[in-house]
């Protein structure tokens, strides 16, 4: 094995682990992953995050959430591929290459998986005060 491929191995392992410890949902897990000293900017522009300690504040907002994280883990392992979404709001832009409408950030899109079906009263009952 070249030190190149020893090298992409090591890379893409640490990727693999780090996408794996982040869809566990474990703050204290996920920074134990960073040295000490480390810094995290969180791409939504808040302030830069120093040290195990902030990081793991910064993360606490994952806790206890089962993530998937396919598309992370192949834009970290295949970074030729090219990602096509519908929808893409400011701060994901940079994660596709291609997208059909941008949507500001405050906007929550529900899909009708992602929803129980639930009655609606018709509008003309609403008009009429039915």
């Amino acid at each position: 094995m070249t030190t190149a491929e020893g090298k992409t191995e090591a890379i893409t392992k640490a990727v693999n682990r780090y996408l794996e410890t982040l869809s566990q949902g474990r703050p204290d897990d996920i920074a134990a992953l960073y040295a000490e000293d480390a810094t995290v900017e969180d791409p939504v522009a808040s302030e830069v995050h120093i040290g195990r300690q902030a990081i793991r504040g910064f993360y606490t907002r994952v806790e206890n959430v089962e993530s998937k994280t396919e598309v992370l883990t192949v834009r970290a392992l295949l970074p030729q591929a090219h990602f096509a979404t519908v929808y893409a709001k400011p701060a994901g832009r940079p994660a596709v290459d291609s997208y059909i409408t941008e949507v500001s950030q405050d906007t929550w899109i529900l899909f009708p998986w992602d929803i129980e079906p639930q009655f609606v009263r018709p509008i003309a009952a609403l008009r009429s005060g039915r």
